[in-house]
């Protein structure tokens, strides 16, 4: 199987159907030497790769420390970071399914933000009064505002998607205190 040169399972599965397979060679090698030395794919096609669930890896609360003193902000960054190179081979490519503490990428980057579908915004009416008397023109004023840190967290930055999943959306101009209904 070595001499092949596949690198992977999927390689492996595409060689099966390529039907080249001499019947001296298990379709199923995991069933057939399951007792019997079975190490794994890696070791049956001479990889060297280690499965990710047999890699040594650092503890939750070390990767934890070690990726927040590298300053990455956002799960996006962390993928990027991951596929770059420069994440060492101790520290998981996906924490939120290698470590059972995980609780939020907020908590492991330490950044704390909560994602948007797990926030708690104030309603349409609480909203609508909050925004009135601050005199916005337009949703790019809005924008604006939700990003410089006017406009508090508990309004959502996309409140046509909220609010009409509420079934309270009315307009921008509504939400502003611009138009009566």
């Amino acid at each position: 199987m070595r001499k092949l040169g596949l690198k992977n399972t999927d390689d492996y599965k595409e060689w099966l159907k390529s039907g080249k397979r001499p019947k001296t060679i298990p379709h199923e090698p995991h069933n057939i030497y399951k007792y019997t030395g079975w190490n794994g794919v890696s070791d049956w096609l001479g990889t060297g790769n280690i499965q990710n669930q047999k890699k040594p890896k650092l503890s939750y609360e070390h990767a934890k420390a070690y990726v927040q003193t590298i300053g990455i902000k956002t799960w996006q960054e962390y993928v990027n970071w991951s596929k770059s190179g420069e994440r060492p081979i101790n520290v998981p490519a996906a924490p939120d399914k290698a470590y059972h503490e995980f609780e939020s990428w907020g908590e492991f980057l330490g950044t704390q933000r909560i994602a948007n579908q797990k926030k708690e915004f104030w309603n349409y009416q609480q909203a609508m009064e909050y925004l009135a008397p601050l005199n916005i023109r337009s949703k790019s004023q809005f924008i604006t505002l939700c990003k410089n840190g006017t406009i508090p967290s508990e309004i959502p930055r996309d409140p046509i998607t909220h609010y009409r999943k509420q079934k309270t959306w009315v307009s921008y101009s509504h939400l502003f205190g611009k138009e009566k209904i």
